[in-house]
């Protein structure tokens, strides 16, 4: 589920498998409460930084780049939202 509220960006997510959910919810805690700017040029490298990526498998690892996507999905609708009409 995707928020938008006072021109900023909120997610939430769930998932059956708790690796999965907890994943899920590590990055949308990490772009929730960001300008949709911020969430577009933002990419969750703390993955990286913290390893996780090297302890989760490749499916797993599909799955974080497709919620990245539809995040990136919605913030771009939510920016379109804010700018002025040209």
């Amino acid at each position: 589920m995707s928020e938008w509220r006072e021109g900023l960006c909120y997610f939430h997510m769930d998932a059956e498998a708790r690796i999965s959910k907890g994943l899920a919810a590590l990055v949308c805690e990490f772009y929730s409460g960001e300008h949709p700017a911020d969430v577009l040029t933002t990419e969750p490298t703390f993955i990286q930084e913290i390893g996780l990526s090297r302890m989760i498998s490749p499916n797993r690892s599909n799955g974080i780049a497709g919620l990245r996507g539809q995040i990136k999905v919605f913030a771009a609708n939510c920016l379109n939202r804010t700018q002025p009409p040209s």
